[in-house]
């Protein structure tokens, strides 16, 4: 079998990338992988200025070295290469900037016989592309680039793609292709890297058979910032054809519409991403501001009305800004319509109104409309997978629950987020030691991750080790500071059921003190601290409150072990009831 491969010309030399070959007058020239990967950067680069520390952030990645080594690099290469015609070099030095390879590059694609045939791939990572310009304040861009890249891979090839939250902890961290293959469980990896200078962006890709660190396919592309999305498509393109014709992989049917959008208004949706990325009220809170900066200069650009719906939706659901949590999640549900208006197929706007539907307005039938909507838009999303797995928990479809879940697993092996969002299905099985070894899972990943602190002391709190429990809701509180009231609600409630009820009042008069409807407490939080000092009556008050505010956290409420004192009285089958949960398990 034969197959094709790209071929850089320059005098006498070919150089193939895919093959790390470098010919001569057809014999090879044997170089060291340091001095390939420079030749081969800046032939890529051919009459461009390469800049030091462009060069050595691409070749030497994620390892210190001094300015040195790159030119004694250099030097070795233009020994090996010598002069071409007329003595003309093939590389030039710009003093105190860099190197530029002035001599005549032109590109073609050759055939090579290949008698094993091309890998096959199953699965698929982009790591993060690396950032090439000296301003670290894009590695916003970088980082944009490489999330577009990843979630339009995701729509074109029938491969499992890797979520952006496993691939993001590469980023600035070499390790050895064969290590990463086996720690996100892929055979294919895609590297690169992105350089930005003024309205100009130069981008270059690599596609690897990870195990073996074989190259596949190299490909550069050069555009102005105003192309910016067409580049984003071309990119997933040209890999998905690749994958799919060389490589003999199905591509799925895709729209193929390419709306035009201002550069500005794209790049302040790449910020908004950016922040929304962190997870935190002052990101969600930026976030909102560059989604609605885009917005103000293109009204139609669909993806921003969709981060808007996310940042709110997360605002809501937790509480977070000061703003009514119902008029919050009703701006969620506004902005997801929007987006949907402009774009159907818009899988991120159907998540984000799939998890109105099912945290705020309790629309079982609906929410799982918009899941499936937006599954079968982007099967490769790993935050559609464990989401609607933790709808199905709720509506006590367990084993669907557990399948969704292991779906996001695969597609996201490294995400702390999808390892304890597991934790919380087997707590809701009651498996509590498989539920803790997820949650330590999580914490050796983000030793700060939150979520994975409180649900393991809800595990704690179920196997009756209080001491325990107790270490893990002050280490939240510690991490969240005075406003998290949902999580000094844990602290209480942990208190209460270990018998330390004074602590467990003070946490109790501090809430009632702040509890209002825009308020970050919530009556759920009141009952929730009730509940532990055993006050069955007064936590049943409160959570009858909580369903007039509708509380996020009550949808877990027929599946939470925590509330199986609640479960004799009629009060709390009535409220299950009227939120439609009664009687859901099959």
């Amino acid at each position: 079998m034969r197959s094709s491969t790209l071929f850089y010309r320059f005098g006498p030399f070919q150089l193939a990338p895919a093959e790390r070959l470098l010919l001569r007058d057809r014999q090879r020239v044997q170089l060291a992988p340091k001095l390939f990967e420079t030749l081969l950067l800046l032939v890529q680069n051919a009459g461009h200025l390469v800049e030091k520390e462009m060069l050595m952030r691409a070749v030497w990645k994620g390892t210190f070295v001094e300015e040195g080594s790159l030119a004694h690099s250099v030097s070795a290469l233009r020994k090996l290469l010598g002069n071409g015609s007329k003595g003309k070099r093939y590389i030039e030095t710009v003093p105190r900037h860099g190197y530029r390879f002035v001599f005549p590059v032109a590109s073609d694609q050759r055939r090579l016989p290949d008698a094993a045939g091309p890998p096959a791939l199953h699965s698929l990572a982009v790591l993060p592309l690396a950032n090439l310009s000296q301003d670290t304040d894009q590695d916003y861009f970088a980082d944009g680039m490489t999330e577009a890249l990843i979630t339009g891979l995701a729509r074109a090839v029938s491969l499992r793609v890797i979520s952006r939250t496993s691939v993001m902890r590469y980023k600035n961290l070499r390790q050895p292709l064969p290590k990463i293959a086996e720690e996100l469980n892929v055979d294919g990896i895609i590297e690169g890297t992105v350089f930005r200078a003024g309205k100009r962006i130069r981008i270059t890709v690599q596609l690897l058979h990870a195990p073996t660190d074989r190259h596949l396919w190299t490909s550069s592309y050069e555009r102005e910032l105003r192309d910016i999305l067409t580049l984003q498509r071309e990119l997933a393109e040209a890999i998905a054809c690749e994958i799919s014709g060389q490589l003999k992989s199905p591509r799925r049917r895709v729209r193929n519409i390419a709306p035009r959008h201002s550069a500005e208004a794209h790049e302040a949706h790449l910020k908004g991403r950016y922040w929304w990325n962190q997870r935190t009220e002052q990101g969600l809170s930026k976030s909102i501001e560059f989604y609605r900066e885009a917005l103000s200069i293109d009204s139609g650009y669909a993806l921003a009305y969709a981060g808007l719906a996310d940042s709110y939706a997360l605002l809501g659901s937790r509480r977070l800004g000061g703003n009514s949590p119902s008029e919050t999640m009703l701006k969620a549900r506004e902005n997801a319509k929007k987006a949907l208006c402009l774009d159907e197929t818009l899988a991120e706007a159907h998540l984000s109104l799939a998890f109105v539907k099912f945290q705020f307005d309790w629309d079982w039938t609906g929410a799982e409309k918009e899941f499936r909507r937006a599954i079968n838009l982007n099967p490769n999303s790993a935050t559609s997978h464990y989401r609607y797995a933790m709808y199905l928990a709720t509506m006590s479809r367990m084993s669907e629950a557990v399948s969704e879940m292991k779906r996001a697993h695969e597609l996201d092996p490294l995400s702390p987020i999808i390892l304890t969002a597991q934790g919380r299905l087997f707590h809701f099985q009651r498996r509590y030691d498989n539920a803790i070894e997820c949650h330590r899972k999580a914490l050796a990943i983000g030793s700060n991750f939150i979520e994975a602190h409180f649900n393991l002391g809800m595990v704690y709190e179920q196997k009756l080790m209080f001491r325990e429990a107790i270490s893990q809701f002050s280490k939240v509180t510690r991490l969240c500071g005075p406003r998290a009231s949902f999580w000094s609600a844990g602290l209480g409630h942990a208190y209460g059921l270990a018998g330390m009820h004074k602590r467990a009042r003070n946490i109790l008069n501090h809430l009632l003190e702040t509890t209002s409807p825009v308020s970050a407490t919530s009556p759920f939080d009141v009952a929730w601290v009730y509940l532990g000092l055993g006050e069955k009556d007064a936590a049943l008050t409160w959570m009858d409150k909580a369903f007039a505010e509708h509380c996020s956290p009550l949808v877990y409420q027929d599946i939470e072990p925590a509330l199986d004192p609640l479960r004799p009285d009629p009060r709390f089958e009535n409220l299950l009831r009227r939120m439609g949960l009664s009687h859901q398990k099959s």
